[in-house]
């Protein structure tokens, strides 16, 4: 008689309900534990308190814990919320992935990220640190032809500000000089304490390495080249993921050794067990420091477990947190993913997913709805993608094309994505990036159709 889930995937946004729902469909026992106690907006409290219904089976982490702690399970924390909960389990024992004070604080603390990547051999754009706007506004003046991109300090990613356009710096200074101002008049409140301006490198390959390490080891290692707007073009807001391909490469790879590489021997990683990436821009042969998150979450995961795995995902942990060989459970082609927005969540939308689609559709925030159908659960900017669409193939074009494909069989009110991923005209594209990677050496030649 089983003793208990397999898996407890823990979250406060629910980003692993995706995750979850796979896992089940493998055959995994899973269990979604769920604290929402720090969630701040009214309608992200409502949303995550339905989110998964019907779906999953769901219980508070503080529950779950007393249930199931010694129960042999895999732990997995699906974002860098809950720090503290992840090491507490760790120090009893338990088997655990996803986030630690390590990963939390170099996602979270900035000054404490730049000064590990500058240790560790990057090259870093300038920054300057402000906590009054009006100085910030002078330093932009007194530098009007650089471009800069402004970070908020102290973890809210959705501050982060990247002006348009990316190929006129004077202009994109004006405009940030604009919206700094705007933000110090209409929302003194939620403005942070203090704010980043960070140079912006115009011109380079914009790339990010995902290391997976075991006790400071590193196991396997993946490119993800990201859209991080909303719109066609690389335009609109700044959505992080919009239209991603993955795939796997060697971790001796000459890619892997100006990236995520650097940080491995690092004495912060000697018991690490986890995930390490950098996102760099490449240029002149520098590899210029933006990021790092540490941590599951994002695009890149479900990428990896609906599009690139070929063995089920509960499999795939237990290898990690073991140490064994992860390289021949992921398929050597492609995954694209693309994420599905909508411009209204409305709780209660119908989310239609034909069955022809399902298995290729990662629902990020969803509950049980009529007729068999998914349903949106509303919420704030929390809550701003419904899913992601996931595809493979033996070429990254036709990944591409795959994963546009099953986003348009998808239907839901208010719904909205790129649809330029499968294209390579605009230098910032995924696939452009791709090619230009391959032209300097850092990727083999013949890979893309």
């Amino acid at each position: 008689m089983s003793r208990g889930p397999k898996v407890i995937v823990v979250t406060e946004t629910w980003d692993g309900l995706g995750l979850a729902m796979l896992m089940e469909r493998q055959g995994t026992e899973v269990l979604v534990a769920h604290d929402i106690s720090d969630l701040k907006d009214p309608k992200d409290h409502d949303a995550a308190k339905v989110c998964g219904e019907g779906l999953v089976e769901r219980m508070p982490y503080e529950k779950a814990v007393k249930q199931y702690k010694g129960a042999e399970a895999i732990w997995l924390f699906d974002n860098n919320s809950f720090p503290e909960k992840a090491d507490a389990l760790r120090k009893a024992g338990e088997q655990v992935l996803g986030t630690g004070a390590l990963s939390a604080k170099m996602e979270k603390d900035r000054a404490y990220a730049v000064e590990v990547a500058e240790e560790a051999g990057f090259a870093l754009p300038d920054s300057q640190e402000f906590s009054d706007v009006a100085k910030a506004v002078a330093y932009l003046e007194a530098h009007q032809d650089t471009a800069y991109v402004c970070k908020a300090q102290g973890g809210d990613a959705d501050l982060t500000f990247v002006p348009m356009p990316s190929d006129r710096d004077a202009v994109a200074n004006e405009m940030l000089r604009g919206y700094l101002a705007a933000l110090e008049e209409a929302a003194e409140g939620d403005r942070p304490k203090t704010f980043l301006l960070q140079e912006r490198i115009s011109g380079g390959i914009e790339v990010n390495v995902d290391l997976w390490i075991h006790r400071g080891k590193p196991l396997v290692a993946f490119v993800d080249l990201e859209a991080k707007r909303r719109l066609n073009g690389d335009l609109g807001e700044l959505v992080g993921c919009g239209f991603d391909y993955l795939f796997q490469v060697p971790i001796l790879s000459p890619l892997v050794r100006k990236t995520a590489g650097r940080f491995l021997g690092r004495p912060e990683l000697r018991n690490y067990t986890g995930s390490v990436d950098a996102n760099v821009i490449l240029k002149d042969g520098k590899a210029y420091w933006l990021e790092a998150c540490n941590r599951l979450g994002y695009n890149a995961t479900p990428t990896l477990f609906y599009g690139l795995a070929s063995a089920t995902m509960e499999r795939i942990l237990a290898a990690w947190l073991s140490g064994k060989l992860i390289s021949p459970l992921f398929q050597r082609g492609y995954a694209a993913s693309l994420s599905l927005f909508a411009s209204e969540h409305q709780a209660g939308f119908p989310i239609i997913v034909p069955q022809s689609a399902a298995a290729h559709f990662c629902p990020y925030a969803a509950r049980e709805g009529q007729d068999g159908n998914l349903a949106m659960v509303g919420g704030g900017k929390a809550w701003y993608a419904v899913g992601a669409t996931v595809a493979y193939a033996p070429a990254a074009p036709g990944a591409g094309r795959r994963a546009l494909a099953v986003a348009r069989e998808i239907v839901y009110p208010n719904k909205g994505f790129r649809t330029d991923g499968p294209d390579d005209d605009v230098p910032t594209l995924p696939l452009a990036r791709l090619r230009r990677l391959q032209a300097i050496g850092l990727l083999p030649r013949g890979a893309i159709r």
